[in-house]
C-alpha cells in the first residue's frame, strides 16, 4: 500500500499510515525505512518521530511531500 501526502509550507502534521490488519509492518519513505520492528527509524528528511497503534503507524512531519509505502515485515 502506498500513501502520498503534501503538507503545506510552514505547517506540521501527523500522518497516519493504516496497517491494513497487518501486525508486523515496515514503512518506507523515499526508499528509506522510517518504521521497522515496532520502532521509528530516524534519518528521513522532514520526519521527526513515529508511533504505533493497533491500526496505524503515525509520523510527525514538517512541510513537504511524502510517499509512504507499507510492507509486511519478514521476520
Amino acid at each position: 500500500m502506498s500513501l502520498e501526502v503534501t503538507i503545506p509550507v510552514g505547517s506540521e502534521a501527523k500522518v497516519g499510515v493504516p496497517k491494513m490488519g497487518l501486525q508486523d509492518v515496515t514503512v518506507e519513505e523515499g526508499g528509506k525505512a522510517v518504521w521497522r520492528n515496532g520502532s521509528y527509524v530516524p534519518g528521513a528528511a522532514g520526519i521527526t518521530g513515529g508511533s504505533e497503534t493497533a491500526e496505524y503507524v503515525t509520523f510527525d512531519t514538517g512541510s513537504g511531500t511524502y510517499g509512504f509505502i507499507l510492507r509486511a515485515s519478514s521476520r
